[in-house]
């Protein structure tokens, strides 16, 4: 077969396309033994001897369409699910895909509800293979779903020859009632919901099926909400615009650790501080006793990961903020006159230092870290997986994950592009940096966390859609 050689021309591809798609319209009108090759050579107005340039045999040809067909329905689908982690979504698009390509090519699908049907059902190997391969990215699919406890305890291998068979009966049903466009579009989608429905786990609420959801905050940190938004229905397009870097000098941070004693409160305002920590602690062998030492967290990822190294929290805030955790820390009686240690980003805001001092704390904000952009290849990589998707929602976790993101992008006008999407911030201190470029902030916690702000956007889609 010619397809199979590597130096086929453009104008040799051409050809052979003309060949197939006349010989497909042969082969789907009648039975395999009543179609000539003489007749295919005439309705393509080639040659009989050109034919056989391409293709050895009737048989050659006939199993060369179906390969062909098979092959780029799948190397198309495999290019639709790059990138894409939702279950649900590679799904709806398995779906709508398949139906929509043998829509299109009605003739190779008629040539395979003939093979179907055929008692001996003799398929070349090939083509088997090609159909084998199909019905796993279906099983792939499955797999996904049910690990992520989107989909029931299905048996996947029953459930993808169920789902397959389904888009071939309504493809049949949309080309024997010559449906119109717009019944087309309806079709599609029911068959979509039908299947849906059959394998969603009842337990899943799946409010954000369909939401293209871009989270900006490191890939790190970036996990465990992605996972929950995936599991909520949505497709998350991680796009980290920070990455966490070394300080240029940490005498200052060692020196603290040597003098760990004289210090009252030690306070740890993120996860990624405790984290860096402890593992600048380590690069040292330094192993530091802090039962001696009250202990403060922001936020419940940043307790956890405390609890994670056995240490107990002394003062966690119920809401998440600065302002919170000095109330807190009045109430018992930890700031004046205490001396306070505060091991944080270099771009750390001033405001929890600064309501310590009025409350006569003294403090010291020793960077630990930095935040920088991620490496040049990831950023590209990103940016080309931004471009393959309409955004719904850009979720922000801090002013330099937007500012950052405006920078990846070179938005020199950052309104115009905002226009059409929703944006989240994860506090009021990035809603306001958003605000600054005139951009409105569409979703907003009451508890500044990454857990209030997926609760946040739950309602607000939940209220969009009533």
């Amino acid at each position: 077969m010619l397809s199979e050689t590597k130096n086929i021309t453009p104008k040799q591809i051409e050809k052979r396309d003309k060949i197939i798609e006349a010989a497909a319209q042969l082969f789907s009108g009648k039975n395999y033994h009543e179609v000539m090759m003489e007749d295919v050579a005439k309705l393509a107005s080639i040659a009989k001897g050109t034919l056989y340039n391409y293709f050895e045999s009737k048989e050659d040809l006939y199993f060369s369409i179906m390969v062909l067909r098979m092959q780029n329905l799948i190397l198309s689908l495999k290019q639709k699910f790059n990138g894409v982690h939702n279950p649900v979504t590679s799904l709806h698009g398995f779906i709508i895909h398949n139906f929509m390509f043998l829509l299109k090519y009605k003739c190779f699908f008629l040539m395979l509800q003939k093979e179907n049907l055929n008692a001996s059902n003799n398929l070349c190997v090939e083509l088997k293979q090609k159909r084998d391969e199909l019905k796993q990215i279906v099983i792939d699919i499955l797999k996904a779903g049910k690990n992520l406890k989107i989909f029931r305890q299905i048996d996947e291998d029953l459930f993808s020859d169920l789902i397959i068979s389904s888009i071939n009966t309504a493809v049949g049903r949309t080309i024997s009632n010559n449906f119109d466009e717009e019944k087309i579009s309806k079709e599609k989608e029911l068959l979509f919901d039908f299947t849906l429905k059959g394998l969603v786990n009842p337990e899943n609420n799946l409010t954000l099926h369909g939401k293209n959801i871009v989270i900006t905050r490191s890939a790190e940190d970036s996990k465990d909400s992605a996972q929950k938004f995936i599991e909520l229905g949505a497709n998350v397009i991680s796009f980290p615009t920070i990455d966490f870097i070394d300080v240029p000098d940490y005498s200052e941070f060692y020196q603290a650790i040597k003098n760990l004693d004289q210090f009252d409160i030690l306070i740890f305002t993120s996860p990624n501080s405790v984290k860096i920590f402890f593992e600048k602690l380590n690069e040292k062998n330094i192993k530091v006793d802090l039962s001696k030492i009250k202990v403060a967290a922001v936020g419940k990822k940043t307790s956890e990961e405390l609890e994670k190294r056995n240490l107990n929290v002394d003062v966690i805030p119920s809401i998440f903020n600065a302002k919170e955790l000095v109330e807190e820390l009045q109430n018992q009686n930890l700031i004046t006159g205490k001396k306070i240690l505060i091991p944080c980003s270099k771009i750390a805001r001033e405001e929890l230092p600064s309501l310590l001092k009025e409350n006569g704390a003294e403090v010291f904000r020793i960077p630990i870290y930095d935040i920088g952009f991620p490496p040049e290849e990831i950023i590209q990589k990103n940016l080309e997986k931004l471009d393959r998707f309409k955004t719904d929602l850009i979720i922000f976790t801090s002013p330099s994950t937007f500012n950052n993101f405006i920078s990846l992008l070179n938005l020199e006008n950052p309104e115009n592009y905002f226009e059409d999407k929703k944006v989240a911030a994860i506090g009021t201190t990035t809603k306001s940096a958003i605000e600054n470029f005139g951009i409105n902030v569409d979703i907003l916690p009451e508890e500044f966390s990454m857990e209030g702000l997926i609760k946040s956007v739950v309602e607000f889609y939940q209220k969009i859609e009533r």
